[in-house]
């Protein structure tokens, strides 16, 4: 079976809850983009331990959601 680039998660309304509870808790330096946000907790919530991007702003933001970011 070949490995996909690409996994893809529905968003519900019990995801975006637990986006803005997470966002709310954030500490006030953390930039962190709507997008982004949905990205980093999909990612955790699926049970993913790193998030891979070349976007620096979500990579620096991902440890505070328990992944780690990872260089593409």
């Amino acid at each position: 079976m070949e490995e996909s680039r690409w996994v893809l998660f529905p968003v519900s309304k019990g995801l975006l809850d637990m986006v803005a509870a997470e966002t709310e808790r954030l500490a006030a330096d953390v930039f962190l983009r709507a997008g982004d946000a949905v990205h980093l907790v999909s990612a955790r919530e699926a049970g993913f331990s790193e998030i891979w991007s070349n976007d620096r702003r979500l990579l620096s933001a991902a440890r505070c959601f328990s992944l780690r970011g990872r260089t593409i």
